[in-house]
């Protein structure tokens, strides 16, 4: 009795080897003890509907006997005393409040309620024979609570039926989910039972319940599988954080934010060109995603519009039987006058020419230029929706290699590649020797072209080479220094004989 009890290992969780009974435990979310237990007395409906939150030493229940005296359990949200029928045990668990997690049987029937309270299991010990419980509830969780509570839409008022303190049957369908203890239970297996005396007590923040049998809940039934409640059931709808509407170039972007959903399906948004005015649909349903606990965000963006207009929007929420239930807003907004297509165009140039050149030769080159333009979007959107498209130019990497004829003359070359002519054969002779020793252009990887031997002997016979030199990867040489040559070699072997003479001399003599 009371624990939690889930995970505790594969397949069934307890065997009791028919010795014992394992009623109001809990066995996880939907988990019934038929698909827990093995050889155990069970009955289905007596089960704990939510885990039992957990204190310092287990879990957050008591056993506790009821006596005549009201006696006030966990730091005193819940009372409880009978009125002279004598004394028994009851057990109280304590689920809590805050989320989901904590309301009992929600994945089975139950309603999100939001609390006042704590969720709390009552119910009596086995072997308890009682004629009457009088239980006694805080609603002093917030201060929303309280006045909420003490209008005159609950405690505020005379009718008992009002007053917010509920009850859920899990088992026989007394309750529609969850029913005011003080008002005819509006489940199929009520029977035609009535409700039983429910109290406010605003002093002390607290309403209270006697229960007997002769109503419902009752003693002898309902008490040992009945989950009760100080609240509200979450309305069926939506609790609205933001609803907004904004221009973007060509499109309107529509947002909303919920922090809690309740019983419904989607949504639909509305449009007019006036505050008054007529709105139509302008969206399929789009579906609802959020819970009572969590919302959702949502986004619609609006492509059929015209410039220079304004735009009215609404939000429609539908429930679970397809009814319109909330409209909020409008939302409005002002499109802007169309303007031209924004282009963007970034162009890097990167251009590395390096350029050889000798006069009246047919050797020029020039490295490859290279030019990068970024892509251009345009996005064009006309009053039916478009989807954005973009135009992309691109101008390719271009190379470009030129070379001079054989008979092309100096004053071509000059002209063509903006050089001034060389004022001496020295001058052109250093620049071509530059020129062949380049250490980007002129390496292994890309020499620089030379001459075959049939072009040498038409520079040798140019004119403008009448100095008789003639470059190339074979080196420099000069016609008119062969006398020079052989002078250098006879003095060289007289010198050797020199010295070869002073050498051997002492050993002849």
């Amino acid at each position: 009795t009371a624990n939690n009890i889930f995970d505790n290992k594969y397949g069934y969780q307890v065997d009791c080897q028919n010795k014992g009974i394992v009623d109001h435990n809990y066995w996880g979310e939907g988990v019934s003890p038929t698909s827990a237990v093995s050889n155990c007395s069970k009955t289905n409906g007596k089960e704990l509907g939510a885990p039992i939150i957990t204190a310092d030493t287990g879990v957050d229940a008591t056993r506790a006997t009821v006596t005549s005296a009201k006696t006030s359990a966990f730091n005193g949200a819940i009372s409880y005393n009978h009125n002279g029928s004598g004394d028994f045990d009851i057990y109280i668990i304590n689920h809590g409040n805050g989320n989901q997690d904590n309301i009992p049987f929600l994945e089975s029937g139950s309603e999100p309620m939001t609390a006042c309270s704590n969720f709390w299991d009552v119910f009596t010990a086995d072997g308890s024979s009682p004629s009457e419980l009088v239980l006694y509830m805080k609603y002093d969780l917030n201060s929303s609570c309280e006045s909420r509570i003490e209008s005159s839409d609950y405690c505020g008022q005379t009718s008992s039926s009002k007053f917010p303190l509920w009850w859920y049957d899990p088992a026989y369908d007394v309750t529609d989910k969850w029913d005011k203890t003080g008002e005819t239970p509006k489940g199929t297996g009520a029977g035609g039972a009535a409700g039983q005396t429910t109290s406010c007590d605003t002093t002390n923040k607290e309403i209270s319940v006697t229960i007997d049998s002769s109503g419902r809940p009752d003693l002898n039934n309902d008490l040992q599988f009945t989950p009760f409640i100080v609240g509200f059931p979450l309305p069926t709808g939506i609790q609205l954080t933001s609803f907004t509407s904004e221009f973007r170039v060509s499109r309107v972007d529509v947002k909303w934010i919920t922090s809690s959903e309740n019983n419904i399906t989607g949504f639909h948004i509305l449009r007019g060109e006036t505050a008054n005015g007529t709105y139509t649909r302008i969206t399929e349903p789009i579906p609802a995603i959020g819970n009572p606990f969590i919302g959702g965000i949502y986004n619609y963006t609006d492509y059929d519009i015209v410039f220079a207009r304004n735009y009215f929007y609404k939000l429609e929420v539908i429930d679970a039987n397809g009814q319109t239930i909330e409209i909020h807003g409008p939302v409005s907004v002002l499109t802007s006058t169309a303007t031209p297509t924004a282009t963007l165009t970034r162009t890097p140039t990167q251009t590395r020419t390096s350029t050889l050149i000798k006069t009246n030769t047919p050797y020029v080159y020039k490295s490859p230029t290279k030019t990068y333009r970024s892509p251009t979007p345009t996005r064009t959107h006309s009053s039916s929706y478009q989807s954005a498209t973009p135009s992309r130019t691109q101008i390719n990497a271009t190379q470009s290699l030129s070379a001079t004829a054989n008979n092309q003359t100096p004053s071509s070359l000059i002209s063509s590649t903006k050089y001034p002519v060389p004022q001496s054969t020295t001058s052109m002779t250093s620049s071509l020797s530059d020129m062949k020793y380049d250490d980007e252009l002129n390496s292994d990887a890309n020499p620089v072209p030379l001459p075959e031997s049939a072009d040498k002997a038409a520079l040798l016979a140019d004119p403008i080479h009448d100095n008789k030199t003639v470059l190339g990867k074979v080196g420099r040489y000069d016609k008119t220094s062969w006398g020079a040559l052989i002078a250098g070699s006879i003095a060289g072997l007289l010198l050797l004989s020199l010295i070869g003479w002073v050498i051997i001399k002492p050993k002849i003599s």
